[in-house]
């Protein structure tokens, strides 16, 4: 269900669902260091916990952290009480797979959730893993693949550069989403 104000703000874009799946990226290049020794990765964990704990308790949310393949924290969506925001931070600060991303399997594995009709993907913006990585050929696969389940796509790049942040927002505003780009670097 569609609001116009965001239920909440996820490293500054306004998130204006109660019935989201957070993708998170964790393939090799969120978990190398950056001059000041932490990790994108780091940073994302405590973005992360904020969003969760701002949620209402009547929205609903899952978090699938994903590399080669999704690992979802639950099968569908749950409702977003401060139990299961714990469990799924405590679950989500265990997570340490790395390997490539595989964004395209995180996604078909989301849509499969009937109640979910946003998904929220924090990523570096280079799909690398797969049989769909090409976010030129990703689009209309994904356009085509949303068209009937009214699920818009919004996106947090981290350190993206340029021409990936004008894929992922055609990406994004073909579903109805949008695109942020911000700066850990």
């Amino acid at each position: 269900e569609v609001k116009e104000q965001g239920t909440t703000v996820f490293m500054g874009l306004p998130v204006l669902s109660d019935r989201v799946a957070i993708l998170v990226d964790c393939s090799g290049s969120l978990w190398e260091k950056r001059a000041d020794g932490k990790t994108r990765t780091e940073m994302a964990d405590a973005e992360l916990a904020a969003f969760l704990k701002l949620l209402p308790p009547t929205a609903k949310f899952n978090v699938i952290p994903y590399t080669k393949t999704p690992f979802p924290w639950e099968k569908s969506l749950v409702p977003a009480t401060k139990e299961n925001v714990a469990r799924a931070l405590d679950a989500f600060l265990k997570f340490k797979e790395t390997g490539k991303g595989n964004v395209w399997d995180a996604i078909e594995l989301a849509i499969t959730d009937p109640e979910v009709d946003s998904l929220l993907i924090l990523t570096d913006g280079a799909p690398t893993g797969g049989r769909h990585w090409n976010l030129e050929l990703m689009e209309p696969l994904l356009h085509e693949k949303l068209r009937f389940k009214k699920i818009a796509i919004d996106a947090v790049l981290v350190d993206a550069k340029k021409f990936l942040q004008e894929r992922w927002r055609a990406i994004c505003e073909g579903t109805g989403g949008r695109m942020h780009a911000v700066e850990m670097k």
